[in-house]
């Protein structure tokens, strides 16, 4: 792990979050072009800072922890917005179980895990959909109705799958942890 806190992917996992009010800003004001654009900005940066930190070497504790907060806060933030209810209302649900199971193992002394390889294709996944969702209120063929719903039920099954990967894999590390095999 990289010392110092602020690299140049740190940077960019802030500029994301920094990024959040303007993008709803601009959804707020119907200015479907400059959201879709600043959500695009903001959802590059989920990729850039990851790569910016393995390829430099700057990996830091503060920014492995800052990136899963800055794709949720966005994520959350503009899905609200964009969402029907209950899918918004599932990711939510979603993202409260596994804070409040990542809590726990933490509190019984053990180390969360590293994110999973499913939990980064549904947050690719989700980022897309935003995107879509966003980009389509200015131009509304962009995405049909059959594509609107293949998304919903894309994203449903790999975030429930998701939460059930970590669910046994917190439950298998907290049995390792107590019983010392």
């Amino acid at each position: 792990m990289h010392k110092r806190i602020f690299t140049l992917a740190t940077i960019c996992t802030i500029s994301r979050i920094a990024l959040i009010p303007y993008i709803l800003s601009a959804m707020h004001a119907h200015a479907w072009i400059l959201a879709t654009t600043l959500f695009a900005a903001a959802a590059i940066t989920d990729y850039l800072d990851g790569y910016l930190a393995r390829s430099r070497n700057e990996q830091t504790s503060f920014g492995t922890a800052l990136d899963p907060v800055a794709d949720k806060l966005l994520i959350l933030s503009t899905g609200a917005l964009l969402f029907p209810g209950w899918l918004f209302s599932l990711l939510l649900m979603k993202e409260c179980i596994i804070v409040v199971g990542a809590l726990l193992i933490m509190g019984l002394g053990m180390k969360w895990g590293n994110i999973t390889l499913l939990s980064k294709w549904a947050t690719a996944l989700q980022l897309t959909f935003i995107g879509l969702l966003s980009a389509s209120h200015a131009v509304p063929w962009l995405l049909p109705t059959e594509v609107y719903f293949l998304f919903i039920t894309i994203i449903c099954c790999m975030s429930m799958s998701a939460l059930l990967q970590y669910g046994y894999l917190a439950i298998r590390g907290a049995l390792t942890h107590i019983t010392g095999v």
